[in-house]
């Protein structure tokens, strides 16, 4: 007789031809669930269930499942021969592909967030660092010191951050500066 499953061991062998094949998995939880096995994924050692199984594309349910979480794995019915192809669609990638994406993702989220730290001012108060930042989407702004910073590189702005506070030269540079910071300062209140 087979040795009983462990932690160490699934409850099924990934070199089982499980693919497309409806299954009853029962977890190490008290979880029981029935669907067609759509990935059988070794190398990190879990297995995604299709239900209900067969189901057309956007009105299925994925489940996946730890293998050391198995605690028995039943077919219901064997997976469709298939000559080689399978009957769900194939990923359309390799798994190494998909993580390598990942990375790319974080890696531009990361050059993005350290792009941001520039316009983060130690020392400035919260109110004056976010009207920085809501000056700063439609309007090119730098921090001259702790309290102070300029807009559309002629007008300053010191507290109480105010239209009245905005310094230059007269122009449409001012106007407009005067228009944004009164809007900015509604929508905060």
């Amino acid at each position: 007789a087979p040795p009983a499953p462990s932690a160490e061991m699934p409850a099924f062998s990934f070199e089982d031809d499980l693919l497309d094949a409806r299954v009853r998995v029962e977890t190490t939880l008290g979880g029981t669930y029935e669907g067609a096995v759509f990935v059988a994924y070794k190398p990190a050692q879990y297995l995604v269930l299709e239900t209900p199984a067969g189901a057309p594309a956007g009105k299925a349910t994925y489940r996946t499942i730890k293998a050391a979480a198995i605690k028995s794995l039943t077919v219901l019915t064997a997976p469709p021969a298939r000559d080689g192809a399978s009957g769900t669609l194939p990923l359309p990638m390799k798994p190494e592909q998909l993580a390598a994406r990942g990375n790319e993702r974080r890696m531009a989220e990361m050059k993005k967030a350290m792009g941001e730290v520039q316009y983060l001012q130690v020392g400035a108060s919260v109110r004056a660092q976010y009207i920085f930042d809501l000056l700063r989407k439609t309007m090119p702004c730098e921090w001259i010191d702790k309290e102070s910073f300029r807009v559309l590189g002629d007008v300053t702005l010191t507290p109480p951050y105010s239209p009245e506070q905005c310094v230059g030269p007269n122009g449409p540079a001012l106007v407009r500066v005067k228009k944004v910071l009164t809007a900015v300062l509604e929508k905060i209140g």
